[in-house]
């Protein structure tokens, strides 16, 4: 293991240029190489952007006395991992001076060795081979190098010093989640501060080849979040470790200033959406930019690095992402790199759910993939737990290594402490340990998003994972007997996720889902009265907005959902007839929203009203309630019923499945979109499959009540029965003893 001290300068010595000349050359020249280049020690490579944050970089840090104050930062395990996965994000391929290895990624894909010379080795402006990208890839006999990944390859202590790093892979960008406090906008302030000091050079030799001709290498850096306060932490380190590089590092002699070499002359501003953005003498520019009101507001500006802040908060950055793609300055080469930086418990609605579809699908946005270690759920994007961003949990003595095993023990006794639920969800959020944690939304939603959470995680790489294929999925039909029954599509499939993004508008038109065909009796009926529904339907054929109609069949006996249908075709009618024969299929009495009028008339012209569901008595508005008019079907939507319908629905949620079980009701559920849903709602976002469950737990507990009343009319009834013929004796309190009763110990 090397020691990080080994590449940390223990002090910058203030060499007088004019007397020291030479000198002043010597190490200057030496240091801009390291942050163009990165440097070795026994065999061990450091980053360049490792060393500039570790050299002259200023972070603010808590002292002794509590107090925060600005000073060089330690070096940390995950600055190592940082620094080296955005090195492999710029395009890093390997090394000049290895013969044998390559970090190319031409070498595994379907390429001959003709395709690669011209895409990855040829000179774009005079069309020859260019010698350092051929020997990138091929051996001096022409056979091609052995393949190893960046990732590996990087951090390994080689043998010896194995010269330049090379940079021709294609970009990729590279999305940082997790706790506040890990450091990522300033890890952010490096990259923005090196690519544009130094133009975007990797190589210190062509830099300084390129000054001396005044052709210069010139890169161009956007910093931008959804609003432009959100850039505001990155944009104040950006500022002070520029000031910090030219005030701390100059040198005074002979009443002049001789600045650190280093620093580039500029001019302009990082205010938001300021035309010129901050520019260099050489040309290279840094410009700042909001996306709320345009996610086109970086558009033609051709960047090589582009850093969106806070992106919980950014509803729009799939659109933010596809401008910038589309502005970068290299088409035959991507040479674009995008970090896209969150924060768990930091954002905005359901904002959150669009970056984390870029988190859990980074190849789908050319991200950098990571194996989710923690919930197994595929390739997710550089996730930072509280146990590896916490200073507590590492080893100043050895590099600031995280003590993993020390670092979960003591957060499970941190958790294991907390008591409230409420305040628990805030913990896992502001420090999570999975990537599901941060994500998780707390403050201002209707239901449990913590047991949610952890019930989604479940479906989707824990213990109920099985569960979430073992349905039926396809479309409900009619046989040659007028019977319903249920086809298995392997072309259709249910809407997973939640919310529906415009790039997955083709499969809107989902699927019905089926946990559990209908039970029947003997001979072979299903009871009427066991299995209920609830439906949200939509205005229009032709969608104006992101809803979708939603449908579930609800299983009284189990407790359980038994069917889901959320999707939507250009005709509503589609719907309709499923959930007509939904209805039919599972002998259902449907609750759905009075206004909706389309659906009674569906119902009516097939001849199907029995099975949408009589408004309840004590909901009926005597004016306008008919017998078999739509008035006399359904439950109106306002704001009284839909808060009774959410208290309804968590009842069920929080209920033991059984008295002797841990497991709630909640457990039983295995659609993922509902589960998303059910986790954001807080009564302002569009929740379809939330807004089906208020009516069918609507009708659910006007049942319950309607059963409690006749019950308590019937025993009334006999009471009085009783009572006529001189069968009962009255009690002291009112009540009647029943003869039975007198003969009971």
């Amino acid at each position: 293991m090397i020691n990080n001290s080994e590449f940390i300068l223990k002090e910058i010595p203030k060499i007088n240029p004019v007397l020291e000349e030479y000198r002043y050359r010597e190490f200057w020249s030496e240091q801009k190489r390291n942050v163009i280049e990165g440097t070795w020690v026994g065999g061990k490579w450091c980053p360049p952007t490792l060393y500039y944050h570790a050299n002259f970089s200023i972070i603010p840090m808590e002292s002794q006395s509590g107090s925060q104050i600005y000073a060089r930062p330690f070096v940390r395990d995950i600055d190592w991992e940082f620094y080296s996965y955005y090195e492999e994000a710029r395009g890093f391929s390997g090394f000049e001076g290895d013969d044998e290895f390559s970090c190319h990624r031409a070498l595994i894909e379907d390429m001959d060795d003709k395709e690669i010379i011209s895409l990855f080795c040829t000179d774009i402006f005079t069309g020859e081979i260019h010698p350092k990208f051929y020997n990138n890839i091929f051996k001096p006999d022409g056979t091609r190098k052995t393949y190893i990944p960046a990732r590996d390859y990087i951090p390994k202590i080689h043998k010896g010093n194995l010269g330049k790093p090379i940079y021709n892979n294609n970009a990729k960008n590279l999305s940082v989640f997790g706790t506040r406090g890990g450091g990522k906008s300033i890890w952010a302030s490096t990259t923005v501060l090196t690519n544009w000091q130094f133009g975007g050079a990797t190589d210190y030799d062509e830099y300084l080849a390129a000054l001396k001709a005044k052709n210069y290498q010139i890169s161009t850096t956007i910093i931008g979040a959804y609003e432009g306060k959100y850039t505001t932490t990155l944009r104040d380190y950006i500022l002070t470790n520029k000031k910090f590089l030219k005030e701390n590092n100059k040198v005074v002699y002979g009443g002049l200033e001789y600045y650190c070499p280093l620093w580039v002359d500029h001019t302009g501003s990082t205010m938001i959406n300021h035309n010129e953005g901050l520019s260099t003498k050489h040309g290279s520019r840094l410009l700042s930019r909001a996306f709320s009101d345009s996610s086109t507001s970086a558009n033609s500006t051709r960047p090589n690095l582009a850093v969106i802040d806070e992106v919980g908060f950014a509803k729009n950055i799939e659109d933010v992402i596809s401008s910038i793609q589309g502005s970068e300055a290299s088409k035959k080469r991507n040479n674009l790199t995008m970090l896209f930086l969150g924060t768990g418990g930091f954002s905005k609605g359901s904002s959150i759910l669009h970056f984390e579809k870029i988190f859990r699908n980074p190849k789908d946005y050319n991200c950098l993939e990571f194996p989710d270690i923690w919930e197994n759920r595929g390739s997710v994007g550089y996730f930072l737990p509280v146990t590896k961003t916490n200073l507590n949990y590492k080893d100043a003595s050895n590099n600031y290594i995280t003590d993993l095993e020390y670092a979960n023990k003591k957060e499970a006794q941190i958790r294991a402490a907390i008591k409230d639920p409420k305040a628990l969800a805030r913990r896992k959020v502001n420090a999570p340990l999975t990537p599901s944690e941060s994500f998780l939304v707390v403050d201002g939603t209707k239901f449990p998003a913590g047991l949610l959470t952890e019930q989604l995680q479940n479906i989707l790489g824990g213990k109920y994972v099985d569960r979430v294929n073992a349905s039926w999925k396809g479309w409900l039909k009619f046989n040659s007997q007028g019977e319903v029954y249920m086809e298995v599509s392997e072309v259709d499939k249910p809407i997973r996720s939640y919310p529906l993004l415009q790039e997955d508008e083709h499969l809107k038109k989902g699927a019905v889902e089926i946990w559990a065909k209908p039970a029947t009796d003997d001979n072979g009926i299903v009871p009427h009265g066991r299995y209920i529904g609830g439906i949200d339907v939509v205005h229009k054929d032709i969608a104006q907005t992101d809803s979708l109609p939603s449908l579930f069949i609800f299983d009284t006996l189990t407790d359980r959902i038994v069917l889901e249908y959320t999707g939507r075709t250009d005709r509503k009618s589609f719907f309709f007839e499923q959930a007509r024969k939904a209805a039919i299929y599972y002998n259902a009495v449907i609750m759905y929203e009075q206004s909706m009028t389309d659906l009674f008339t569906h119902f009516k012209k097939e001849n199907a009203l029995r099975y949408l569901a009589d408004t309840p008595k004590d909901l009926r508005n005597s004016d306008t309630w008919r017998e078999g008019a739509d008035t006399s079907k359904g439950i109106s939507a306002n704001e009284k019923i839909k808060f009774t319908g959410e208290s309804f629905i968590l009842d069920w949620l929080l209920t033991p499945i059984r008295q002797d079980s841990e497991e709630l009701n909640l457990n039983t559920i295995y659609s993922k979109a509902l589960l998303e849903e059910l986790i954001v709602h807080d009564g302002e976002r569009n929740t379809d499959r939330v807004s089906a469950l208020i009516q069918l737990f609507w009708y659910k507990n006007s049942l319950k009540r309607a059963y409690k009343e006749e019950h308590a009319r019937k025993k009334t009834a006999l009471e009085d029965y009783y009572s006529r013929r001189k069968l009962l004796s009255k009690r002291k309190d009112g009540g009647y003893v029943h003869p039975a009763d007198r003969y009971r110990k």
